[in-house]
């Protein structure tokens, strides 16, 4: 927990991944990943800001507190 993410735009990961919690590349593009992988690697302050935003947002804590409102919304 806590790593950025770099995911393909292949239909699911564009939901969830932005510029705070992780990279989207075009599926199949070699060189966009090299290029996400070395930013990742090149910027230290983005890498522990996104790592920071991932922790908070898909902590187990964060997401049953998610769960726990969206069954209270329902019933």
């Amino acid at each position: 927990m806590g790593v950025p993410v770099i995911a393909t735009k292949c239909g699911g990961p564009e939901i969830f991944i932005n510029d705070k919690n992780g990279l989207l590349i075009e599926v199949d593009d070699k060189n966009e990943l090299i290029e996400a992988m070395r930013y990742m690697y090149n910027n230290v302050d983005d890498r522990k800001s996104i790592a920071t935003e991932i922790k908070e947002k898909f902590s187990s804590e964060a997401v049953a507190k998610k769960i726990i409102m969206e069954y209270r919304r329902i019933l």
